[in-house]
């Protein structure tokens, strides 16, 4: 016999109000993230494009990177059920089409679909002229999905990326800490070029070395 803790709620009713208050934590803790970067900020998120500002891509492939590490750890800990994630089919064409489309308003617009929002609480007016066309641009997307709806939902099925290269997930994770790690030294080559500004070494030896040795502890937990 249970003991309902809060009365004239049902369990069901019960947690669909807690998972609400977990989705408005995440939100409000990923747009304060967003807000502590600079990423609410048209000028530092277009600046990827013009090479004098590479935040975006460091923000966001640590994000991965940091995910995909702590996805495997849970799972290799049994802390996380696999069988309770979902997995997405790999919709290739929605996929580019889609990331063509966000690319070009992205270059145009200085916002995505994540840090317009955002901006716009913090009052941006570009950002808020920014959401008008998006909306305008879900509208036009859903009315007219009849015409391309077999390109978007033609599907590859679940496809994992160490699979492909036939790669255990582990050996995967620390290719991929590499590869974000040599982006990271890469990306601020570039900015320090054209921005011609000296900044020291030793920030990006130590976020390369704590990416790689993040994923290297998989090794000792699978």
């Amino acid at each position: 016999m249970s003991i309902q803790l809060i009365p004239l709620l049902s369990p069901g009713l019960i947690q669909t109000i807690i998972s609400c208050v977990v989705f408005i934590a995440i939100g409000f803790c990923f747009g304060f993230v967003l807000e502590r970067v600079g990423l609410t900020n048209s000028r530092n998120i277009a600046g990827v494009f013009y090479g004098y500002d590479t935040r975006v891509l460091k923000v966001f492939f640590t994000a991965a990177v940091v995910a995909a590490i702590g996805i495997a750890s849970l799972q290799y800990t049994s802390i996380l059920n696999a069988q309770t994630i979902t997995w997405h089919p790999l919709f290739i064409w929605g996929i580019l089409i889609g990331a063509l489309i966000m690319g070009v308003g992205f270059a145009l617009g200085g916002f995505c679909p994540g840090t317009s929002p955002c901006a716009a609480a913090t009052g941006k007016i570009d950002a808020m002229i920014y959401l008008v066309g998006l909306f305008i641009g879900i509208i036009i997307f859903s009315h007219g999905f009849p015409y391309w709806e077999y390109a978007f939902n033609y599907s590859l099925g679940i496809v994992h990326i160490h699979d492909l290269l036939a790669i255990p997930k582990h050996w995967f994770l620390v290719i991929f800490s590499i590869v974000a790690a040599l982006s990271f030294w890469l990306a601020e080559y570039i900015e320090k070029r054209i921005t011609n500004q000296k900044t020291s070494v030793w920030p990006r030896i130590i976020a390369s070395l704590v990416l790689i040795a993040g994923a290297a502890t998989t090794f000792f937990i699978c």
